[in-house]
């Protein structure tokens, strides 16, 4: 049985109010949002034409050629800010980590490079979960950083 630590980071949002476009076919560099996830001032500016659409996308950054925009409230939406955060987490993590990906349950996973097991047939890679998530612990939203292990790449 493996050894797993976890810690769980309560923080704040640093900007409540942002705006974010949403557009209806996917494009590189966005990223698909399910009806369920849909923010609350979306469906109360475009009710009537999100309806029959299931998936809209967002880059969570790029407004320009946006099929609909709008101003959110992160702390009122915190559907919606589990995504923007895993996404931005995501995206910082990209230039910094060894390597990056989705998990499964849309975690962040990271691998880091281990410098102390050197050994000339493999690389020693340290595995981290990020997942950010809302008042399983705290009152609000939460990050759960877990480690995951080693792993050999030959």
């Amino acid at each position: 049985m493996s050894n797993l630590s976890i810690n769980i980071i309560p923080f704040n949002h640093p900007n409540q109010e942002m705006e974010f476009g949403f557009i209806k076919e996917n494009k590189p560099g966005y990223y698909p949002l399910p009806k369920w996830a849909y923010p609350r001032y979306l469906w109360e500016n475009y009710e009537d034409e999100l309806q029959d659409i299931e998936r809209l996308y967002c880059s969570f950054s790029d407004q320009e050629e946006s099929d609909y925009k709008v101003t959110i409230n992160l702390k009122d939406n915190w559907k919606f800010a589990d995504h923007y955060y895993t996404k931005s987490i995501y995206k910082y993590l990209l230039e910094k980590a060894d390597a990056v990906r989705f998990g499964f349950v849309n975690d962040v996973e990271v691998w880091l490079l281990d410098e102390e097991a050197k050994n000339p047939k493999y690389h020693t890679y340290k595995r981290y979960s990020l997942r950010v998530q809302y008042a399983k612990v705290s009152a609000g939203m939460e990050l759960a950083i877990s480690f995951d292990g080693t792993s050999l790449v030959h």
